[in-house]
């Protein structure tokens, strides 16, 4: 009775372990997919000229003759929201003296700085260390080359000088206008 009560703990534990499910593995497999990015343009994006300086000199009537130095009231800001990297130039034309007449300027921008933001990849635009402009005269400021100056691109004036041709020894005050153009097309070549 021993031997069968071991033979049908022996089948019960037999026909156990056939119906356990047993588990089957198979080859590791791999699929690969793609992250896409579809960055367009921002259609209310704009290039613009959001600030420029009036720029100030003094002098005395009796050292005319040599180059005065000068101030800006504030940097230049270019804000280039159009997410294209397209690229794009800011240059000036100084104007002549309003009174007297026959007054010749000749502005020069020595040591500039252009920072861009930082939050922006891309870099900054390009500026020539030291920019001459003469009366009537476009010069050249800035060039964002393409891939370059977008966000908020600014232009500090750190050291500015003038030299003045023919202004009367009186004492007074005296203004030219400049022109600030800022245009969504850039030359092949950097500032001047």
């Amino acid at each position: 009775m021993k031997n069968i009560k071991f033979l049908i703990c022996g089948v019960i534990l037999a026909a156990g372990l056939l119906t356990l499910p047993t588990t089957v593995h198979a080859a590791d497999q791999t699929q690969n997919s793609n992250v896409n990015i579809d960055i367009t343009g921002n259609k209310d994006g704009a290039l613009t000229l959001d600030q420029v300086p009036d720029l100030d000199f003094t002098g005395t009537a009796d050292k005319l003759n040599e180059r005065l130095n000068g101030t800006a009231t504030q940097p230049v800001k270019v804000s280039d929201t159009r997410g294209t990297g397209a690229g794009w130039q800011l240059a000036a034309t100084l104007g002549a003296v309003t009174k007297p007449s026959g007054v010749t300027l000749d502005l020069q921008f020595n040591s500039n700085t252009v920072t861009g933001d930082t939050s922006v990849s891309g870099g900054t635009a390009a500026v020539g260390s030291a920019v001459g402009m003469p009366t009537g005269t476009a010069s050249q400021l800035i060039v964002a080359a393409p891939g370059t100056g977008m966000g908020t691109t600014q232009l500090d004036f750190n050291n500015l000088t003038l030299g003045v041709t023919n202004l009367p020894a009186t004492a007074g005050t005296y203004s030219a206008p400049i022109t600030w153009t800022l245009s969504d097309t850039q030359t092949s070549s950097s500032a001047n």
